[in-house]
């Protein structure tokens, strides 16, 4: 089970990451044209990604969750990420002053919707192929008892 979960974390942390450089590039497009990332960057911001999927790890919970204690969980872990996020992206320099904050508090959160969406994506696939193999696994069942009457 455990390897199950650092399997999960690690594709999270890819799609993070990917996210993540595709918000920074947009960002610097629009705001900082004349910007080079160098790798310096680059290490900030696997560093960054990382403490983005920590709040998954705070969050992880065996067994099914009500609805409600879903949406609770998910608005502590969006509430985390951007306590944990904030700071970080300041120290780093990727946001100064209230019109930076404002934007990258957005940022984070179109990321964290980025990765859910993917994430609903993997899960309903999943899903459809159960729910198929299931159906098929029922109709021989269903075929069987008719052959075993008939």
């Amino acid at each position: 089970m455990i390897w199950y979960e650092i399997k999960n974390l690690l594709k999270r942390f890819v799609v993070i990451y990917g996210f993540t450089m595709l918000a920074t590039m947009v960002i610097c497009t629009v705001f900082h044209p004349d910007m080079q990332l160098g790798i310096d960057y680059l290490w900030h911001m696997v560093v960054f990604s990382a403490c983005a999927d920590l709040p998954s790890l705070v969050c992880l919970r065996r067994g099914e969750q009500t609805e409600k204690e879903w949406k609770i969980r998910e608005v502590f872990c969006a509430v985390l990420l951007e306590l944990i996020l904030m700071p970080l992206g300041y120290f780093f320099h990727m946001w100064s002053g209230i019109g930076g904050a404002v934007i990258f508090f957005l940022t984070i959160l179109l990321v964290d919707l980025g990765v859910h969406l993917m994430d609903y994506g993997k899960d309903r696939a999943v899903a459809n192929d159960l729910n198929r193999k299931l159906k098929e696994r029922r109709y021989r069942e269903e075929r069987r008892e008719r052959e075993d009457r008939g």
